[in-house]
């Protein structure tokens, strides 16, 4: 029997005693964000099924579970342009992508997180924008976990990464991908 089953039945059996319900209701509110938690962590783990190739389901559904998060795909047909990769390059550039979105997430303050796809000097650009608190320069310099492993991710696809503050606010990371260089894997 799972634990919010077994506080339904105690909820059940002391209904009358408000306090002890309400402390009760807190609880099976706590299970419950840390089952969804265990969910995301555990689809983190293997976040999509890449066999079939579309990173753009992928991101769709990444920034699906954000708030105020969109993709926008531009003008890239992005399942057609990188139709060639592997999923293990795919998976690099999700993960990429998920680390910039989960960074505007926690740290920015956002209100908007925009994935978008486009084209810059022949190269392939996935971008994650943000409207919040921006970076300050130290912060750029002095790189945690999260932005060296997509420094590290990017250099795998011989890909260039730009963490930078966007014009009119927020922050701005940036994955080029030349198309000239084998960033198959």
């Amino acid at each position: 029997m799972s634990a919010g089953m077994l506080l339904d039945n105690v909820l059940d059996r002391y209904e009358d005693d408000e306090a002890l319900v309400s402390s009760l209701q807190s609880v099976r509110a706590a299970i419950e964000r840390g089952y969804e938690d265990l969910r995301d962590l555990t689809r983190g783990l293997s976040p999509v099924d890449l066999s079939e190739g579309s990173l753009t389901i992928a991101l769709e559904n990444l920034v699906a579970r954000c708030p105020g998060a969109r993709f926008d795909p531009g003008d890239v047909d992005l399942d057609g342009v990188l139709a060639g990769w592997n999923v293990e390059a795919l998976a690099h550039l999700y993960w990429i992508v998920k680390e910039a979105t989960a960074n505007a997430l926690e740290h920015a303050e956002a209100d908007t997180i925009v994935v978008r796809a486009g084209w810059k000097e022949g190269g392939l650009v996935l971008a994650v924008e943000d409207d919040g608190v921006g970076m300050a320069a130290g912060d750029r310099d002095e790189q945690g976990w999260g932005l060296r492993t997509m420094k590290y991710r990017a250099d795998l696809l011989s890909a260039d990464l730009e963490v930078a503050p966007r014009p009119g606010g927020g922050t701005r990371v940036a994955c080029r991908l030349p198309m000239g260089r084998s960033s198959a894997l």
